[in-house]
């Protein structure tokens, strides 16, 4: 099967914050390899951040 993303996001976590604002603090990921999902590893927001600026492809599950 063809792949549809490079990385998938399956869970995330928000900073401690007071005020209203939810701010995604960090995310766990996994790599699309067509298939299956696989590695899941835990990056920072700034990671997934400068990914996309890279041009790898992110979706959400």
């Amino acid at each position: 099967m063809e792949k549809w993303t490079d990385k998938v996001i399956v869970a995330v976590h928000y900073e401690d914050t007071n005020d209203s604002r939810r701010v995604i603090e960090k995310v766990k990921v996994e790599d699309d390899d067509g298939d299956s999902l696989k590695n899941k590893v835990v990056m920072l927001r700034k990671s997934v951040v400068a990914d996309i600026e890279n041009n790898i492809s992110y979706a959400t599950a």
